[in-house]
């Protein structure tokens, strides 16, 4: 079986058609990458208990790494 790395921000690049113009931990960073997120079908609700403790950026980065996941396979 193969098996693929995924970054995060190389991930939103591919998303985006280019690097993000703002660091993910910005408010404008946040905002671009769920806009790009967004655009692709992927909305994030509310995630319940872990939303307590689970960074932005984290969630950010998971979200993306499944859009990524679905694109491979």
């Amino acid at each position: 079986m193969p098996v693929w790395e995924v970054h995060p921000e190389v991930s939103f690049a591919v998303m985006l058609g280019h690097p993000a113009e703002h660091p993910k931990l910005t408010w404008s960073g946040l905002h671009e990458r769920l806009e790009a997120l967004r655009d692709a079908g992927i909305v994030i609700g509310d995630i319940g208990a872990a939303g307590a403790m689970a960074g932005a950026d984290d969630v950010l980065d998971a979200a993306v790494a499944a859009w990524s996941a679905a694109r491979l396979y």
